[in-house]
């Protein structure tokens, strides 16, 4: 297994290396912020990845967009039999009890190499990006929720009849891209044939397993995946096990265990009853079985959340003998399936090694509730533990847990926390409130505490934070302070408030959005504004994307604009979107991020297929194999 090094302030999701980005899903702080010289991943975002470099300027990267380099392509790390440099802050052998000493980070710590790539993961924002479609309900095929008011389509037809109605012409443009020479093209139109269920073009998309582009062949089998047909499920399964017919497929006589694994995790995505077997197999097997496929193994339980396999991943996670990413990802799995007598388990593990410890606080918020006072406890405990990521990490499941007590906690904490706390305490308070009546007095007071801190704050990281916290709240009283915000001189402040609008799912933030994109010119805040007004759902600011989508001369921002109707899922969009395709051609970033919108807009799912790999997980201890999927970004 390989991991990649950082390119700058490392801001990736994953340990992936790529000089490409896909910054509609980074966050504005990270794309297209000063402090950005690398890239930001685009996982499980439902975002095409390799389509752009920071700033807002098209890919120039040698290959042109779909030419990132994965750590699988030649970033730093060492294969599959040496040691593994990890972002936990040690090196660890893959081989049984070949772990060496663990490097926390944290208060007083000695700084290290691994160290200091943890603490360039270890930011609000990166948190942010993997975990932020829990807190975002796009609206899906005909649900009525947050579309506008009813009659502010121009559609004759029902949101079913016009899909329906488009169909046939959306195939035939995706069946088109899936051959264009464009590898970044390719991908997208290879995903959104799965997403549109084209069982048609099933032996294309095979084909594609064998394709030239790494990227293609991991959106092959993404598409398999999402597909939900027998045939697809059939072949990933085959390449899983690595049978003589996967070798034809992928033109190779042996397959690698990273490719394997992602065969595995395609089919569990959508929770496929054909790879239950092969995944209770390698995890019954975990003592002889290979390290990084075993910890594959249990994200794809977690994945198909039944307790059936729960037995065994709580033995993986106990077992001091294997490799820490693997009791990681044990302890993630055991977190989704959420069985309220694994609680004691999670609890316990909080003593544990650093990356079950970090594991462990992020699954109690999943698992737990507010209720289990015993688990709030141990959390508030956490908010001071020596390891910098687990204490953050707690403020987030404090958040999810919600109620009185886990609120509490978090008060006390934020009455005059540390720098680094900041920003964790913010969000936490925030996702304890979001649930709660808008009218709440203590939601209100939020929001004015939040709304005072901001303006108070000099920290960019920490004022972003703020503004993401008030969007969680959704309270109306913070509406003006966002709106402000976005008139902000700091594009990356600018982007965030946007973005919180969209997260507030006010309906009166939608005319803000439709302000920021009539007077913005820094294409950073234009494509922030495209996504919060995407994810608000209003379906009468469709007009205003397509009419960003036509004259916008930055290819991104009319990436992002495409993505931002998608999101709304109004279905009389598509025909915008393939006037988009023709007009762009066949290669490039617009026509790139077009073809995903298609793939989104017709996607059943209420997330994008890819956040269900990157919500919950640890992402400091992610491998290769999980990390090569999420780069790709649908």
């Amino acid at each position: 297994m390989k991991y990649a090094a950082t390119v700058g302030t490392a801001l990736l999701l994953a340990s992936l290396s790529t000089a490409q980005v896909c910054p509609v899903y980074s966050s504005p702080g990270i794309a297209g912020s000063g402090a950005a010289t690398g890239g930001s991943s685009t996982a499980g975002s439902g975002l095409p990845s390799g389509s752009a470099t920071t700033a807002g300027t098209p890919a120039g990267s040698p290959g042109g967009p779909g030419s990132s380099t994965t750590a699988s392509q030649g970033g730093q790390g060492i294969g599959r039999g040496g040691s593994r440099a990890t972002t936990g802050g040690s090196v660890r052998n893959p081989g049984r009890g070949g772990r060496t000493g663990i490097c926390a980070v944290g208060r007083g710590r000695a700084g290290t190499a691994e160290a200091s790539f943890v603490e360039s993961l270890d930011r609000w924002d990166v948190w942010w990006e993997t975990n932020k479609f829990d807190f975002i309900d796009l609206p899906r095929q005909g649900s009525p929720e947050r579309r506008g008011a009813p009659g502010t389509t121009t559609s004759r037809y029902s949101e079913d009849e016009s899909r329906t109605n488009a169909r046939p012409a959306v195939l035939a443009a995706m069946r088109d891209l899936a051959a264009s020479s464009d590898a970044a093209v390719r991908s997208s139109a290879i995903v959104a044939l799965g997403k549109l269920h084209d069982h048609d073009s099933i032996d294309m998309i095979q084909e594609a397993l064998g394709d030239g582009s790494f990227q293609v062949r991991r959106a092959a089998m993404l598409s398999l995946g999402v597909m939900e047909s027998g045939r697809g499920a059939y072949a990933l399964m085959s390449i899983a096990q690595e049978t003589p017919m996967a070798c034809d497929l992928l033109g190779t006589t042996s397959i690698p265990v990273d490719d394997r694994g992602s065969a595995l995790l395609s089919a569990a995505l959508r929770g496929d009853s054909a790879s239950t077997l092969l995944v209770e197999r390698l995890l019954a097997a975990h003592g002889k079985v290979d390290d990084e496929l075993l910890s594959l193994a249990c994200d794809a339980a977690g994945l198909m959340a039944t307790d059936d396999h729960l037995d065994t991943l709580m033995t993986i996670a106990d077992d001091d003998d294997l490799p820490e990413f693997v009791r990681s990802s044990a302890v993630t799995a055991i977190g989704r399936i959420a069985e309220p007598f694994a609680i004691p388990k999670l609890v316990e593990l909080l003593d544990d090694d650093i990356e079950p410890r970090r594991a462990a606080a992020i699954a109690l918020g999943y698992a737990a509730h507010g209720g289990q006072s015993h688990v709030v406890e141990r959390l508030g405990e956490a908010l001071d533990d020596r390891d910098a990521p687990t204490r953050h990490f707690a403020a987030i499941s404090l958040g999810r847990l919600g109620g009185s007590g886990a609120r509490a906690e978090l008060e006390v904490a934020f009455r005059d926390p540390d720098s680094d706390m900041r920003p964790w305490l913010a969000i936490g308070l925030a996702l304890c409130e979001r649930d709660h009546d808008h009218a709440d007095p203590a939601n209100s007071n939020l929001s004015a505490n939040l709304a005072k801190r901001y303006a108070g704050e000099a920290n960019r990281d920490s004022r972003g934070a703020y503004l993401i916290a008030l969007g969680l709240c959704g309270d109306d009283t913070a509406l003006e302070t966002l709106a402000e915000a976005t008139r902000s001189s700091n594009v990356a402040i600018a982007g965030y408030a946007a973005v919180s609008l969209g997260l507030t799912g006010r309906p009166e933030a939608g005319p803000f959005l439709r302000d920021v994109l009539a007077q913005a010119t820094a294409p950073t805040v234009l494509r922030q504004a495209a996504f919060g007004l995407g994810i608000l759902g209003d379906r009468s600011s469709v007009p205003h994307l397509v009419e960003l989508i036509r004259t916008t001369n930055n290819s991104l921002v009319a990436g992002y604009a495409a993505l931002g109707v998608a999101f709304i899922g109004d279905a009389d969009a598509s025909g915008a979107l393939l006037h988009l395709i023709e007009q762009q051609g066949p290669q490039g970033v617009t026509t790139t991020f077009a073809a995903a919108a298609v793939g989104q807009l017709f996607d059943q799912d209420p997330r994008p297929a890819l956040s269900r790999l990157a919500a919950g997980d640890n992402y400091l201890s992610r491998g290769t194999a999980l990390s090569d999927l999420l780069q790709l970004g649908f």
